[in-house]
């Protein structure tokens, strides 16, 4: 009798090792803090947009947003004016590092939500996956909103620097993922602008 019920025992054991030896140790790391719908959401999101193409297609925030994500082809100012996209820099691509713009009125509302800790999952088109936890937020104001080559004053300081030492803080250095859109004050859109910087999460 107990001899089955070893048998059994082992066979329910390997059952379960070839059943998880399908799913994708990524996704399932993913699926972590997650239960039930919540996982089933994620896949059929990482599905939507699974297109075979070796470039970022969707990303995650876990319990915050989900978007998919479209490339600036040749206009390196070019941002999405669909509510729930966001456009990735392809500057910050030029240095490794992965840029994820949006308009503050549209998708980029969301980034607002982020705090340090949440944990943020880039999808590749190919089905790749990697994951990323926001380690620093930076508020700047533009002292001329409208240009691109603003200076910029750090919020409630008073260090100021150029366009250009902006770009360098955000996008370049180790390997990380930077989300940014504008800051609303004063009856302008473009008054500033946020940046959320998340580094890879080793799983």
């Amino acid at each position: 009798m107990a001899h089955n019920r070893t048998n059994r025992l082992l066979l329910l054991t390997l059952s379960m090792v070839l059943i998880l030896g399908m799913v994708p140790v990524r996704a399932m790391a993913l699926g972590g803090d997650s239960h039930g719908w919540e996982r089933s959401a994620f896949l059929q999101f990482a599905r939507s947009v699974k297109t075979g193409e070796d470039r970022v297609t969707g990303v995650i925030a876990t319990d915050l947003f989900e978007f998919p994500v479209v490339q600036q082809g040749d206009s390196a100012t070019y941002v999405s004016k669909a509510k729930d996209t966001l456009t990735q820099f392809g500057m910050a691509a030029r240095f490794g590092n992965i840029g994820l713009l949006a308009h503050n009125y549209l998708a980029g509302e969301n980034f607002f939500k982020l705090t340090a800790g949440q944990r943020i999952h880039i999808l590749r088109g190919t089905g790749q996956m990697e994951t990323f936890v926001v380690t620093r937020i930076l508020k700047y104001q533009a002292l001329t909103p409208n240009s691109p080559t603003s200076d910029f004053r750090e919020v409630g300081g008073s260090n100021i620097i150029t366009a250009a030492e902006m770009f360098d803080l955000a996008y370049k250095g180790d390997r990380h993922l930077t989300f940014q859109t504008c800051i609303e004050r004063d009856g302008s859109r473009s008054w500033g602008r946020l940046f959320v910087i998340a580094e890879p999460l080793d799983l």
